[in-house]
């Protein structure tokens, strides 16, 4: 079982921790972000989404998972070392940019303070670990990598299109 040490400083189990690498960039007038599952560590993935090991109830939809982005690919290669050695990572020591929406926050790959959805606000649950997908511009977009990934999350079928 891995645990973490969420950046407001509660104990919580993990089920699943995944490396995310984001990009932005200006888009008609727009900040256009995108982020996704990292198919390996060779892609420099710059955030780690971790999904929580809770019950599936209708009180859990809006707090199943923590996203920690504008990290250096070695930050996100330790935090991934200790969950799989150690089984812990203490988040609430990193120090986080002060942010209250996304499209506030800084990306710069790791050079500046690493932001977190647990002070940035969104309308909505980001599911980042799950693969959903997210409607505003500035809120995470994840494809998974493979279709295996699809249909494990039940994505498969009418709809869906790999090649995008």
């Amino acid at each position: 079982m891995m645990r973490i040490i969420t950046p407001k400083g509660d104990l919580r189990n993990i089920k699943r921790a995944v490396a995310v690498c984001e990009m932005r960039n200006q888009f008609n007038g727009r900040m256009d972000r995108k982020i996704e599952i990292a198919n390996d560590l060779s892609y420099n993935p710059t955030g780690v989404c971790l999904e929580f090991a809770v019950r599936d109830t209708v009180f859990t939809t809006y707090n199943k998972e923590l996203f920690v982005g504008n990290l250096k690919t070695e930050k996100v290669q330790e935090i991934l070392r200790k969950l799989v050695k150690e089984g812990y990572f203490d988040f609430s020591e990193l120090e986080y940019q002060k942010a209250d929406l996304y499209k506030e926050t800084v990306f710069d790959e790791g050079k500046s303070k690493p932001y977190t959805s647990d002070y940035v606000a969104e309308p909505y649950p980001s599911l980042l670990c799950m693969g959903s997908f997210g409607f505003d511009t500035m809120h995470p977009i994840v494809r998974a990598h493979n279709a295996d990934t699809w249909e494990e999350d039940g994505f498969e079928g009418e709809g869906h299109n790999d090649e995008e």
